[in-house]
């Protein structure tokens, strides 16, 4: 099989599940996570043949994604603001909504030095590793999963990058005594109503874990409340807190923060929906 077989066959496959920009897309990133090489060095040499075990690859990806597995669990990894991470079921898969999150505390610290920030949510790593990265920063993180924190943990190893990782559930008042103090508390908390579930695509709600997606009991804004309450014991005098939220319920998530004491303002992304709160003590 050479490479332009393989991208039909991927290809036809993939147009029976998604529609045909989201296929092909999903085409060259397998293709490209197959072979090692790029979209302009695959289109020189189109005729190469794959190798026996890049097939077997090929074929065990492709056999993943008919089942509708999402394209980055198949392949086990991640792109998030220029760095590949491991991901697995485990953890949520990073969204470009979450480097806006991401960006913007950037923006913000990029010229302090020593800065304790606080990550709730660990998931693959991606928020804390990239602000440890980015930022000369403190980087704290914690998540009710051990999976996850194993999993952010090789990420840590794989960029050097320091994040010291705490096992706790935020939800759990009792467990605040394990966290430190910080500068800036920030987390993409779970956030979708289970109103919502129906309307998620088929491989998010099959394959994502539902821990990651969906605020337990019937509070969609649990997890606000909660971290608005930890912040009044946690953060440093005018420290911040930056959540992604669902973009359905910002002026509601808004107050939670307001109602609480907080300088809080509401952030559109790139789409014009409201997705990140600002908040300070």
């Amino acid at each position: 099989m050479n490479l332009n077989e393989a991208k039909q066959i991927l290809f036809k496959g993939l147009k029976e599940l998604y529609e045909e920009r989201e296929a092909s897309l999903i085409t060259e990133i397998v293709l490209e996570h197959v072979t090692g090489q790029s979209r302009s060095e695959r289109l020189t040499r189109p005729t190469q043949e794959l190798s026996g075990s890049e097939q077997a690859k090929l074929e065990k990806i492709f056999a993943l994604l008919m089942q509708h597995v999402p394209v980055q669990y198949a392949t086990g990894e991640a792109w998030f603001y220029k760095r590949k991470f491991k991901v697995a079921p485990g953890v949520l898969i990073p969204r470009p909504e979450t480097e806006e999150l991401v960006e913007r505390v950037i923006r913000d610290f990029h010229n302090h030095s020593g800065i304790k920030i606080l990550d709730i949510g660990t998931g693959s790593g991606n928020i804390p590793i990239t602000l440890a990265l980015e930022l000369n920063a403190i980087v704290y993180s914690c998540d009710i999963s051990h999976e996850a924190i194993a999993i952010a943990g090789e990420n840590n190893l794989n960029f050097r990058s320091g994040v010291r990782f705490i096992h706790a559930d935020v939800l759990d008042e009792a467990d605040w005594e394990k966290l430190p103090e910080a500068d800036v508390i920030i987390s993409n908390p779970p956030y979708v109503s289970l109103e919502e579930k129906s309307s998620l695509e088929k491989h998010v709600v099959a394959y994502e874990p539902h821990i990651a997606l969906f605020p337990p009991g019937e509070d969609p804004l649990l997890f606000y409340r909660k971290i608005a309450a930890l912040g009044k014991c946690k953060l440093t005098d005018k420290g911040s807190i930056y959540v992604e939220i669902n973009s359905m319920l910002g002026k509601e998530t808004l107050n939670v923060f307001t109602d609480a004491g907080y300088a809080a303002e509401l952030i559109k992304d790139i789409y014009g929906n409201d997705r990140i709160i600002k908040a300070r003590k």
